[in-house]
């Protein structure tokens, strides 16, 4: 079952590719890129690696300075998205080269990335998140570096927070996503970013995960695949 329903996933997926336009993580070709090369590895299908490299070029190429700082759908995102794919042996090359830019907008522009995350109902700092990704790629003198510019930013965030939701009860990052399948994936994408393991929802949840997202194509067809995604990697990193 665990197999048809991955086929399922990624012959959608491979379906709707000219349709996804958003490239962040949670709702478009970041995510997506990421779980074709995983279901390629998996299957061997040369196919599904043709079509990931596709994809990431698209995210590689695109504006990140147009983009929020945020993770869910801006230039963290797509850096924590590239240093998974750095880590696990997907893709090849420099990590310096390869995050160049978003190391410049989340770490020499830290200040603008931090009024970017503040204008979230549920802010979370794109700039630790991404740090914690990033820092196994680093060599000493950058996590050194990086790790004061963040925890400077951090303590501003924290005020910041506490200024916006004073008296306000505020479920900050994944505990907001708590209703539908929208949600869930939200949910699960937040799991992933926060390195946290957790058992699987089970196959019968995820084939009817899955089944809602296709009749969702009908409505909302650019970010079905991100959203896909996830419940695919979930698939495949639960033993």
């Amino acid at each position: 079952m665990k197999e048809i329903l991955l086929q399922k996933i990624a012959n959608t997926i491979a379906c709707n590719l000219e349709s996804t336009e958003d490239v962040g993580l949670f709702h478009g070709k970041t995510g997506t890129a990421m779980f074709l090369y995983a279901y390629a590895r998996h299957t061997g299908r040369r196919q599904y690696e043709a079509w990931a490299d596709r994809v990431l070029d698209e995210v590689y190429m695109a504006e990140k300075k147009s983009l929020t700082a945020g993770v869910a759908d801006g230039y963290a995102g797509i850096g924590i998205g590239l240093a998974w794919l750095l880590q696990h042996d997907f893709v090849n090359g420099e990590a310096d080269r390869i995050l160049g830019q978003i190391d410049t907008l989340m770490f020499d522009c830290a200040e603008e990335s931090l009024r970017s995350d503040m204008l979230y109902d549920s802010p979370v700092l794109s700039a630790s998140v991404y740090l914690q990704w990033r820092l196994p790629l680093c060599h000493r003198e950058q996590r050194t570096t990086w790790t004061t510019i963040v925890s400077e930013v951090e303590q501003k965030f924290v005020r910041s927070r506490e200024s916006a939701h004073r008296g306000i009860h505020d479920k900050a990052g994944c505990d907001h996503f708590n209703r539908g399948t929208t949600d869930l994936c939200n949910r699960l994408w937040w799991d992933f970013v926060k390195q946290e393991t957790k058992p699987f929802i089970g196959i019968e949840k995820t084939e009817e995960i899955v089944n809602q997202l296709q009749k969702d194509f009908v409505y909302d067809m650019p970010t079905v695949n991100a959203r896909l995604s996830i419940v695919g990697l979930s698939l495949l990193s639960d033993k």
